[in-house]
């Protein structure tokens, strides 16, 4: 018999049932006629069963199921909103800012781009928002008496003075005995009301009654109604004169301080009211352990210290980064006014330090007003502005005689972009999660788009390398008998500008990669956002109508910032990182020598990572969410348009500026420690992410990498 297996028509699966070389015998079933059973009979000597007398074969037809072609193409599934991790009734605007996440083009991006409404916040982040006075809880906390022993103290022996001094005056008793109410209040004010009196009488026998129950009647005698003496008003001249300056100096400085560290705003809320009220109505605060039915309640403290504020926002934008918008002004004030009395390092950890709140504005901006314009335009603006930080330093840096620098913190933002964005967030994510996992196949396009930019980035350089012209360089030369002996020689190119190999060859062909590399990045976008659009928005369409059918859209939600303050933020943003950029580089020759750097170090590292801190905060963020596509997608969609658009983009704006000299320009000409350091980051990169799942030991390794190539920056010698 052959050995080809027959096929007998039935209703499997795949509409075929596949039998072996013996005989078949068909056996009936009386119970369901209408099928057709396949099975194979062999006795003991080997001899096949024949055909069973009782069986009977049923013709009725059956459909046959055609194979499918090979070569036919299955259509494309349109994502839904459970494959972006939306639930089906999710706010447009969320919906249409996770799609662009998704997209070429589109840095990813975490906050928040809508007003979130209170009633959905959590109970922790409301009491943030909420002086709710009827909140029991222990006032004998570590935190409360850590305030107690630092500002407590120091305010209690300021205002203690201070009535003193208004004693002294005799007019200002009054005043006297307001403020030394208040300093037990400023040393332990928790478990304590600070009240505002209802009353115009400021003798009003109040003063000081701590243990007035809630139900005392408020008395409303004739005495309530007479007007200030002289005597209290030349008592508040002395106030205003002697006490007030100083109360100002203090609280704010004690205000400022607690807000800056972010866990102690309860404390800066409490002085900050305190503040205002000792401006405005002194003589009408009431301390008491009870509330009082003839006052008002203002402050109610129970704690110096809430570790919830780190998710404290203040139009739209977190609480830490706001903290960092002084440095900004700071920067400015010490680099124009006061560059002879300040330290360069100073001056240069300021405007690092207000890089960072500059590149999450322009961040937030993009990303909200991409949200509100359609995807083409979106895509355009996260081009340019989303580069806009970047490309300032670096033109800034190179017209400040600084261009290795330039080329450093290009580097250096290419690693981090490579190395040490996926290598926090998975770290981050590993410890929280354990393991996460991403479609290797998703990151697989993102790799080649890398390794397509490395070979467009770098070519000319490996073209110049091995065709370049090359010279002897010898030192601790000597002429012994007529013969010059050197002590190391070695093989080194010279100027560019006098190499005819580049003049003629290199710098030709180094134009036509910066003009190819930015036209892959419009390809990129162009497949995205037009010939292809159909996979990412079918199913928006389609939930939309289906959801205008029954009668009830999605709820519309209410945009952070509108698209006139966004365009005024990028153009404040660009304006101020302008500014900053230049008294950045103006010290960066200062802090070389102070800290015994190199440039290529300081650039690969401080000036390749700060202005990126945005994608470093938001990749940390995704990956806590257990986002880790959109947390990888980060580093690799800013490695791709470092090399696709800021690259070329900087080698044609120096081609402008010097007239395509080399002398003090940006080429793609690079050193083969840049060349190399790239190269690897990229091979490490692809071999991570083809693995599909993460955890924390991937992330260190990625991260040691980012180190040892780092470290081979400190090393190498200056040129």
């Amino acid at each position: 018999m052959s050995d080809i297996p027959l096929l007998a028509k039935g209703e499997g699966n795949d509409g075929y049932n596949s039998i072996g070389d013996t005989s078949v015998s068909f056996n009936n079933n009386s119970n369901n006629n209408n099928n057709l059973n396949s099975s194979t009979g062999i006795n003991n000597n080997g001899t096949t069963t024949g055909i069973n007398n009782n069986s009977s074969i049923n013709n009725t037809p059956v459909k046959t199921k055609h194979r499918k072609s090979i070569y036919a193409v299955e259509p494309d599934i349109p994502l839904t909103y459970e494959d972006l991790g939306l639930s089906p009734s999710a706010d447009p605007i969320q919906a249409k800012r996770a799609i662009q996440n998704h997209m070429f083009g589109f840095k990813p991006f975490k906050s928040s781009l809508t007003k979130k409404k209170f009633e959905d916040r959590s109970p922790e982040v409301k009491h943030l928002y909420n002086d709710n006075f009827s909140i029991e809880k222990s006032v004998r906390s570590i935190g409360n008496y850590i305030y107690a022993a630092t500002f407590g103290v120091i305010l209690f022996i300021i205002f203690t003075i201070l009535s003193l001094l208004m004693f002294i005056t005799y007019f200002g008793i009054p005043y006297g005995k307001l403020l030394w109410q208040i300093k037990g209040f400023v040393l332990w004010p928790f478990g304590k009301y600070l009240q505002l009196s209802k009353s115009s009488n400021i003798m009003d026998d109040g003063w000081g009654d701590e243990s007035q129950p809630l139900s005392r009647k408020y008395r409303n005698d004739g005495s309530l109604g007479h007007k200030q003496s002289v005597s209290t008003i030349i008592g508040g001249v002395f106030y205003y004169l002697l006490c007030a300056p100083v109360i100002v100096i203090f609280e704010v400085l004690v205000l400022s301080i607690t807000w800056m560290v972010v866990v102690m705003i309860p404390t800066a809320k409490l002085h900050t009211k305190l503040l205002s009220n000792l401006l405005t109505n002194p003589l009408l605060l009431r301390v008491s352990k009870n509330p009082r039915l003839d006052c008002q309640i203002l402050l109610y403290p129970l704690e110096s210290f809430n570790r919830y504020y780190y998710k404290y926002t203040i139009n739209g934008m977190n609480v830490c980064l706001v903290n960092l918008l002084p440095f900004v002004i700071l920067s400015l004030i010490f680099g124009f006014f006061l560059q002879n009395y300040i330290h360069p390092v100073v001056i240069f950890l300021c405007c690092m330090l207000s890089t960072i709140p500059l590149s999450y504005y322009n961040g937030m901006a993009i990303a909200s007003i991409s949200a509100q314009t359609s995807f083409a335009i979106g895509a355009l603006i996260n081009a340019s502005f989303g580069s806009i930080i970047e490309l300032i330093l670096y033109v800034v840096s190179i017209n400040g005689s600084q261009p290795e620098v330039a080329r450093s913190a290009l580097t250096g933002a290419l690693l981090g972009a490579m190395l040490l964005i996926p290598g926090l967030s998975m770290i981050v994510g590993g410890i929280k999660h354990k393991e996460q996992r991403f479609n290797p196949a998703i990151m697989g396009v993102s790799n080649v788009l890398l390794l397509i930019a490395v070979i467009g980035a770098f070519f000319p350089t490996l073209f110049y390398k091995i065709y370049g012209n090359y010279s002897l360089n010898c030192s601790e030369c000597v002429t012994v008998n007529g013969t010059m002996n050197c002590g190391s020689c070695a093989y080194v190119q010279g100027n560019l500008n006098d190499d005819p190999i580049y003049t003629q060859k290199a710098r030709t062909l180094m134009y036509i990669c910066a003009g190819i590399l930015p036209l892959t990045y419009f390809i990129g976008l162009l497949f995205t956002l037009k010939t292809h659009t159909a996979i990412l928005h079918n199913s928006d369409k389609h939930d939309d109508d289906q959801h205008d059918d029954q009668g009830h859209g999605h709820p519309k939600g209410e945009y952070e910032w509108s698209k006139i303050q966004c365009v005024a933020v990028l153009c404040v943003c660009t304006t101020m990182f302008a500014l900053v950029s230049e008294k950045l580089v103006a010290t960066i020759d200062p802090v070389v020598e102070a800290f015994d750097l190199t440039h290529e170090f300081l650039g690969v590292t401080v000036l390749g990572i700060i202005p990126s801190a945005a994608e470093y905060l938001n990749a940390v963020q995704f990956s806590l969410n257990n986002n880790m596509p959109l947390a990888l997608e980060i580093g690799a969609s800013a490695a791709v348009q470092i090399m696709l658009f800021q690259m070329p983009v900087l080698v044609f704006i120096c081609a402008i500026i010097n007239h395509m000299s080399v002398d003090g320009s940006y080429t793609l000409i690079s050193p083969m420690m840049d060349f190399f350091s790239v190269f690897f980051g990229v091979l490490v990169m692809s071999l991570v992410f083809g693995n599909g799942r993460t955890n924390y030991f991937i992330g260190s390794i990625l991260v040691i990498v980012y180190l040892i190539i780092v470290f081979c920056f400190y090393f190498t010698p200056s040129l």
